[in-house]
């Protein structure tokens, strides 16, 4: 949306082609575009392929939640107050990631005590690679968390909640590389992993995000400086 003087222009994003920067970068700006240039951290490339081989088993029903590090308008509560009414839900453990500066750990607190659900509550973790590859689902924001579990081959249920990710999250979907959930249709799209064909559904987007995002897109920006 303006003009960017750059000799070299990343964008990690889905939904964006070279099209989109015509007029608005120099004419010989090296255009990077797409998950396979998404700067992760080493530890997902480390334990990609570990995840990887045992999406091949039969999953274990752990279900991880994340909505990003201070979640403002509490989605991790919606979420968790959504997955009340599920049918299958008390066949799984759900395991809840909170960033440092979340602020409603209190009323979480008291919904976790009282929920019927197996539910289980992690703070400001500094192992997120190691977590994701032992999660079978997860529930997570469309931000740049969705390429570290593409890497991962993380079957995903996706939730837009901010005006950025919109476009993430539709792409996302068009491609079978997640599933887009809002608190209305959350239940109904959790629940159709638990079904006949949901063995092949959770299969179909690990093998979709897996082939998007390899984990190696530092490196290959690295080789784009040095040339």
């Amino acid at each position: 949306d303006r003009v960017l003087n750059c000799d070299i222009l990343i964008n990690q994003n889905l939904g964006f082609s070279a099209k989109d920067y015509i007029g608005k970068v120099n004419v010989d700006t090296e255009v990077l575009l797409g998950p396979r240039y998404a700067l992760l951290r080493p530890e997902f490339r480390e334990w990609r392929e570990f995840s990887l081989n045992r999406r091949k088993e039969p999953p274990k029903n752990c279900v991880l939640i994340t909505m990003g590090g201070v979640d403002a308008k509490n989605y991790t509560l919606k979420v968790l107050e959504s997955l009340e009414r599920s049918l299958n839900a008390h066949k799984c453990e759900f395991l809840v990631v909170l960033g440092p500066l979340y602020p409603f750990l209190n009323e979480l607190n008291k919904f976790v005590e009282d929920s019927r659900n197996n539910i289980r509550k992690l703070t400001n973790v500094e192992n997120m690679a190691e977590i994701m590859a032992n999660s079978d689902i997860c529930i997570g924001a469309a931000g740049s968390s969705s390429w570290e579990r593409c890497c991962l081959g993380l079957p995903t249920l996706t939730f837009t909640i901010a005006e950025n990710q919109k476009r993430i999250a539709s792409s996302l979907n068009a491609c079978r590389v997640a599933v887009c959930a809002d608190k209305k249709n959350l239940v109904s799209k959790f629940d159709i992993f638990f079904e006949t064909g949901g063995l092949n559904d959770l299969r179909h987007l690990t093998q979709n995000s897996s082939e998007l995002c390899d984990g190696f897109g530092a490196l290959r920006i690295l080789e784009s400086l040095e040339l």
